[in-house]
């Protein structure tokens, strides 16, 4: 459900993810942290995850960006 997320409403896609964070499976809380920082930001997603009770998820950090390829022109 997680990963289908981006195609709901931002209402739909919040209740997605507070529930992915509530699961007792840790890679799940995982995915919802990425989703949660599509939605509000890295800082926001970190200060979840260090709240979180499993060490795995405490250390989850957030999906890197695709690096920008610079043209020079050659």
């Amino acid at each position: 459900m997680l990963n289908a997320a981006s195609a709901l409403d931002i209402v739909a896609r919040r209740k997605v993810i507070e529930r992915g964070l509530q699961t007792a499976r840790s890679s799940v809380r995982r995915a919802a942290l990425d989703r949660l920082c599509e939605l509000d930001g890295a800082a926001a997603a970190q200060r979840r995850a260090r709240s979180d009770s499993n060490a795995t998820v405490r250390a989850w950090q957030p999906p890197r960006s695709e690096p920008t390829q610079v043209s020079l022109g050659i």
